[in-house]
């Protein structure tokens, strides 16, 4: 047995993804990724043996939010990436005051959350936690199920 592998040799029956751990995804190339930034899965990509995921967009579906690794600053083109995903409870930087329970969608430029509603972005989880002003850490419950905000 290899201890030390990087590789994954699937079996049949055998889980594609620990219940209640991050996943490992591949980086895209072109995308340097950051913990705390929401990424979507990039369906180009024929890799059978482990998703690839690149920086999501406001109104992109997304995919999940990439996981504080304590080894490295980012996250760049080849390297095996974790990622949290629905149903993971993680910390997130609130872009302003925030009710605990309420919807929360992000802004791709800052990886910061809020709850104000913008027309056809996508909402990625719940606040657990409240936020009283810009750059508060707050307990997110990711729920990437929870649609976009329609218009009007």
């Amino acid at each position: 047995m290899n201890l030390t592998a990087d590789t994954i040799k699937p079996v049949e029956g055998m889980y594609a993804y620990v219940p209640n751990k991050p996943h490992l995804h591949n980086v895209v190339a072109g995308d340097v990724l950051v913990a705390g930034q929401v990424v979507k899965q990039d369906t180009a990509q024929t890799d059978t043996l482990c998703a690839h995921v690149k920086v999501a967009e406001e109104t992109d579906t997304t995919f999940g939010v990439v996981v504080y690794d304590c080894r490295k600053v980012s996250n760049a083109v080849g390297d095996k990436v974790a990622i949290a995903q629905t149903g993971d409870v993680i910390y997130m930087v609130a872009g302003g005051a925030v009710t605990a329970g309420a919807k929360l969608q992000f802004t791709a430029a800052t990886r910061k959350v809020d709850d104000t509603t913008t027309a056809n972005n996508a909402f990625i989880g719940r606040a657990i936690t409240p936020a009283t002003a810009d750059g508060d850490l707050i307990q997110v419950e990711l729920d990437f199920t929870l649609g976009v905000q329609s218009a009007g």
